[in-house]
This record gives C-alpha cells, structure tokens and sequence, in this order.
C-alpha cells in the first residue's frame, strides 16, 4: 500500500469534473471530455519534475516517461492538471487498470486541462466561472 505523503508546498488540487446527464448551455461553461486515466497534477521547477495523484500522492516513478516529457518542455518552472492515460497506436485511449500490464506498442501519455501556475505565478482563478456565470 501506498504511504500518503505530505501535500508539497503550493500543492494544488485538481478540478475533478462533475458527471452530467447533458451539458448545460451557454457561452460561460466550460468541457472536459472524460478520459479513463488517473489525474495527476505536474510539476516542474528548474530540473526537477514531480507528479502527484489528486489526493497528493507522489506518483512520479510511476509515469517516468511523463516526467522525462515534462522536462523537455521550455517553461522552467509550472503545475499543470492533466490525466495520464494509455493509448493504443491507433490513438484509442484503453483502460488505466492494470497498467503493469500495458502492452509495448501501448504508450502512457498525459493529457493536459489546465496550466494552473507559471514560474511561480497562478493562472486560473477560482472565481473564473462565478464571474462568468454572473456574466
């Protein structure tokens, strides 16, 4: 079993979609398509990647090729919300369970909803949708 670690500094939670039976309408709502993966929420600062599961845990050694992607990118320093999800050479996604079980030509890749801080500096706001809602 997984040891819980503390939270890092500046941890921020990820924002967890909310099942619907339709979309609702309007110019001020925001979509997310459903991937069956695991959430995770990157981080790099300098030379250093990390990733961590929705409730904190560090799952970095678990997706070694996201972290090696994350440090190729050119920002220095970010957190992003993304999923880590599985796909096929064809570009269809497959189940997360059993990922020791993922097949060569499969890749875990991860798939990024939002940049929630750049070099230091938060770039959502928490009070985005209650001002666009109130329009």
């Amino acid at each position: 079993m997984l040891k819980r670690r503390l939270s890092p500094a500046g941890f921020i939670e990820p924002c967890i979609p909310i099942l619907a039976a339709k979309p609702p309408a309007g110019p001020h709502w925001a979509y997310e398509i459903k991937h069956d993966g695991y959430r995770l929420i990157v981080r790099r600062d300098g030379e250093r990647a990390r990733l961590f599961t929705r409730r904190g845990y560090d799952w970095t050694e678990r997706f070694p090729a996201i972290a090696a992607a994350t440090l190729k990118l050119r920002a220095s320093t970010f957190t992003l919300d993304g999923e880590a999800v599985v796909v096929g050479p064809d570009g269809r996604q497959f189940l997360m369970r059993g990922i020791d079980k993922v097949r060569a030509e499969w890749a875990i890749v991860c798939t990024v909803h939002n940049l929630l801080k750049l070099a230091h500096r938060r770039t959502l706001s928490a009070a985005w949708p209650l001002a666009a809602a109130a329009g």
